[in-house]
Formats: structure tokens, C-alpha cells, sequence
């Protein structure tokens, strides 16, 4: 997502950092440790992105769990969706748009299958 236009919209990289991609045999792929900066409002979105961070690889490993492979992937951050559907923004960094996580998805789609058939097991 950050070498095919729309690539993703930086600010403080904090969205960028909030990436994250979980597996059902128990993985995280991407995404274990994020290093959050301190938004231009105030000290406490790093908290926030940081408790918004770990409750969403929770959820997404518990709504993958089961036999079939399956893999769950997005963005933490709390203003991730609505950066995603503005179309009408002027992005400031050359090259980012909106929709840029579909972009990545329709780039990167053998990646995410290879991801995705590296972690299936047959039991």
C-alpha cells in the first residue's frame, strides 16, 4: 500500500503504524508492536491508538477462529475508515488517496493468498 497509488495517507505515520494482519492458527503477522507518535490534538491519542490497537487484533483473532484458513487485515486507527472513504480530501503527500486499502488488497492479492496458504494446515 505504500508503492502503488493510492498509497496511504501520512500525517504522524500513525495510521500506517496501526496496520495489522492476524491469522487463526494463533499469528500475528504484522502489526505486534506498533510505536505510536503523539497526534497534533493531544498526548492522549497514543493511548488511544494503542488500547484501539490491541482490542482490534483481539476481535479479529476471536472472529477467525476455526478449521478453515482465514486471515484478518486492516487499520487500528480510529479515523483509519473515514481517511479511507474521503474521496473529496486533498492528501497531502504525493501519491495517497482514498481508498488505498483496497487499492493495496487488488495489488497485493497473490501476496495475501501466499500469506494466507503459508498458514493453512491440514489437520
Amino acid at each position: 500500500m505504500d508503492s502503488t497509488p493510492p498509497v496511504i495517507p501520512v500525517d504522524t505515520g500513525n495510521m500506517r503504524h496501526s496496520w495489522f494482519v492476524v491469522t487463526n492458527n494463533g499469528g500475528v503477522r504484522a502489526g505486534r508492536n506498533p510505536s505510536f507518535l503523539p497526534g497534533p490534538y493531544n498526548d492522549r491519542d497514543v493511548a488511544k491508538l494503542k488500547s484501539d490497537h490491541a482490542k482490534a487484533i483481539s476481535v479479529s483473532a476471536s472472529m477467525i477462529k476455526g478449521k478453515e484458513p482465514a486471515v484478518a487485515l486492516g487499520f487500528s486507527a480510529y479515523y483509519a475508515m473515514w481517511v479511507h472513504e474521503n474521496v473529496g480530501a486533498h492528501f497531502t503527500k504525493p501519491g495517497s488517496g482514498a481508498k488505498f486499502f483496497e487499492a493495496g488488497i487488488k495489488n497485493s492479492t497473490k501476496r495475501v493468498l501466499m500469506v494466507i496458504q503459508s498458514e493453512a494446515k491440514i489437520r
